[in-house]
């Protein structure tokens, strides 16, 4: 919080210590990005591609269970 007065302005510190638990822990979480980004930005994209994959499954399931019950292959993928 920046204080307006006369002459430079000044930067009131917050007593962390008056602050709720969770959001304590959300700016001390939020001091760690900088150093971390990298690692969370690999996070974040594996749990991307994880949710990718898992909204992929009924699609080869399908092919496997027509496959085994002989029903027409998906036109899509029939070779040739």
């Amino acid at each position: 919080m920046i204080i307006l007065g006369t002459g430079a302005p000044q930067l009131r510190l917050i007593d962390h210590s008056r602050l709720p638990v969770a959001l304590r822990r959300c700016l001390r979480l939020w001091s760690l990005i900088p150093r971390y980004w990298k690692r969370m930005a690999g996070l974040f994209a594996a749990m991307l591609v994880e949710t990718a994959m898992g909204l992929a499954t009924p699609w080869p399931l399908k092919i496997v269970l027509d496959s085994v019950f002989e029903t027409p292959p998906l036109a899509s993928v029939s070779p040739g």
